[in-house]
């Protein structure tokens, strides 16, 4: 059993960078990452019925948060269907397949040798993921003409995800690559490392000013709060060179040559597009402040005021589906995670797997400010859950190390 546990966690890494492989079941599509939580769901609760699993206070405490706000959604989605309004199925299967992962990985990721199949299976899922990334770019380059920055932008989506998702797991890919990394030595430790400055590369090929900036500043709250680890800091500090220097580069010569670019800040997926659904947003939620309209009601309600269109925003639509108090239990459990990582980046339990932690929390924040990416989505719930992986690994060596 512990072996199969070990083969599907690598699976599990490489098939979440495959996101257009699924089986079709009537009208449903399911990932097989999907179908590898499910199968180590159960590979786990046989096993625990022999040997029990054990959460520190902490990942338990971070557990009961995330699942008070799940509560609130289902209760919010059977309001709004005593009501009359609509099932949003996707909204709903999206949290539902995010639960498994906040409850499964620090279950099972209970020693280095599974994070370690986690990690290469990761690492192979990312490599996967980043070769088709440059096969439809390279397609698109032979196209040759785009008007508008939105164009040039799908064209490196995925059927399953569009630019913004795979943003999102790249940058979950870069610090579970950095945290993995962090705990191997020699030639293992420098492959899982130069991997994660290299996909820190990737959001330029995916157009997404969310993601760039999310690495951007989670690199550099890293050289911020890093008080040891000088090589670390130089690495850091190269990698947010190569990443100008690749930007300057790629725009430049590439994509000049190639594509035709007319960025208009009027079209849609622009900043002032974005300032329109954010302004929408915010008035929504001045009409139903406590509860909101419901969960999963956020794109009807938007069609209702203006015609088009979503916050792009996890915190707005947070606000917009469950009002004020769906957005203090969405932003509990993140605040609580936050706390407990900063308990360990400073003073005399720092820990620099903390501070990787905390600065990466800090980008996908950041990211969430212009998509829903925290909003029960796979990626970040991947990251949020790995994050709760590792707090309960330096709490167990804390408690070590003063017994």
């Amino acid at each position: 059993m512990k072996k199969m546990i070990n083969i599907l966690l690598f699976l599990y890494g490489v098939f979440i960078g495959l996101p257009d492989i699924a089986l079709t079941f009537y009208n449903t599509r399911l990932r097989l990452d999907d179908g590898i939580i499910m199968i180590l769901f159960l590979c786990v609760f046989i096993n625990g019925l022999y040997h029990p699993y054990h959460f520190t206070k902490s990942q338990m405490k971070f557990l009961k948060l995330a699942s008070l706000f799940a509560v609130f959604c289902v209760i919010s989605l059977c309001i709004t269907l005593l009501v009359g309004l609509p099932f949003e199925s996707y909204s709903f299967l999206r949290m539902l397949g995010c639960m498994p992962i906040l409850v499964m990985l620090p279950l099972v990721l209970i020693s280095s040798k599974r994070i370690r199949w986690l990690g290469w299976g990761l690492l192979s899922g990312g490599l996967i993921f980043t070769t088709q990334l440059f096969f439809l770019l390279y397609k698109a380059l032979q196209v040759g003409h785009f008007t508008y920055f939105f164009q040039l932008k799908n064209v490196v989506s995925f059927r399953t995800w569009n630019p913004n998702s795979s943003s999102v797991f790249v940058l979950m890919l870069v610090v579970a690559l950095v945290l993995i990394g962090s705990e191997m030595q020699g030639v293992r430790r420098k492959i899982f490392l130069t991997a994660a400055a290299l996909f820190s590369l990737v959001p330029f090929l995916l157009y997404s000013r969310g993601a760039i900036a999310a690495v951007v500043f989670a690199w550099f709250f890293f050289i911020l709060l890093a008080r040891k680890n000088y090589r670390f800091k130089v690495f850091v500090v190269l990698v947010l060179v190569g990443i100008v220097v690749f930007q300057a580069v790629f725009q430049k010569d590439l994509l000049s040559s190639a594509i035709s670019i007319d960025l208009k800040t009027s079209e849609t997926q622009s900043i002032s597009e974005h300032y329109i659904m954010w302004h929408t947003a915010l008035d929504l939620a001045t009409d139903s402040p406590v509860y909101g309209y419901g969960f999963g009601q956020e794109i009807r309600s938007f069609e209702t005021r203006i015609g088009r269109g979503m916050a792009h925003n996890a915190f707005l639509s947070v606000l917009v589906e469950g009002g004020l108090i769906g957005l203090f239990l969405f932003m509990w459990p993140i605040e609580y995670l936050a706390r407990r990582l900063w308990t360990f980046a400073h003073g005399s339990l720092y820990d620099m797997r903390a501070v990787i932690g905390l600065s990466f929390l800090f980008g996908i924040i950041i990211q969430s400010l212009s998509q829903s990416a925290l909003y029960w989505h796979k990626p970040p719930m991947l990251m949020l859950s790995l994050l709760s992986v590792y707090i309960g690994r330096i709490e167990r060596s804390v408690s070590c190390s003063h017994s």
